[in-house]
């Protein structure tokens, strides 16, 4: 036998070898996979104490998205919620209300959902609590938008942006995202004032 014939041989006996480890290793992880039970972890939670009186309670219906989404919140308050998060957490979340109902003007909104904070009818910031973290919530939009629907009646949803805390930076960020929005919610109401001027000015001219 030639030594070509030696290597060839060789190099199939060590192929062969190879495709049925690959078999064995893949039908172990079959089996390992089918055996595997499914673990749904879930939060203990149990009241959040009250910083100001609360001014709403009653408690929107939960929309489609919700309604079909398994989570270990379902069926817990605000107030369970708040009461298992960790020390650190609940301290931003505090930080955070303090800031908010700190603005002059803000009314403090809550119900078993989220806490949320406003100016009139205008949100400041709404809070809720997510999987054992914060999420805040603003309504923000951009103001040459905002006048021309304010202008031209036109029914428009805004979507909220959403802000999730993961860290201590993450306090600042939100407390900056207030301060932009009560300057926003400062010019609309100046904005709605000088439309309803301008609508005023353009009645006494007509009756001329």
């Amino acid at each position: 036998m030639t030594w070509e014939k030696i290597v060839l041989i060789a190099t199939c006996a060590l192929s062969l070898i190879g495709v049925i480890v690959s078999i064995i290793a893949l039908a172990k992880i079959t089996a390992l996979n089918k055996k595997q039970p499914l673990i749904v972890k879930q939060d203990n939670a149990p009241a959040l104490k009250e910083k100001a009186p609360v001014v709403a309670t009653k408690a929107p219906i939960a929309n489609a998205e919700e309604a079909v989404t398994f989570s270990a919140d379902k069926g817990l308050t605000l107030e369970d919620k708040y009461l298992g998060l960790d020390k650190t957490t609940k301290k931003y979340y505090d930080a955070i209300a303090d800031y908010a109902s700190a603005v002059e003007g803000s009314k403090r909104f809550k119900n078993l959902r989220y806490e949320e904070y406003k100016i009139g009818s205008l949100r400041i910031v709404r809070m809720l609590i997510k999987r054992g973290g914060i999420v805040c919530e603003f309504m923000m939009q951009n103001q040459s938008f905002k006048s021309y629907v304010m202008e031209n009646k036109i029914s428009a949803k805004q979507s909220a942006t959403v802000i999730k805390v993961v860290d201590e930076s993450s306090i600042q960020v939100i407390k900056d995202t207030i301060d932009i929005v009560v300057k926003q919610i400062a010019h609309e109401k100046e904005l709605k004032k000088q439309i309803a001027r301008e609508k005023r000015k353009a009645k006494r001219q007509e009756s001329k």
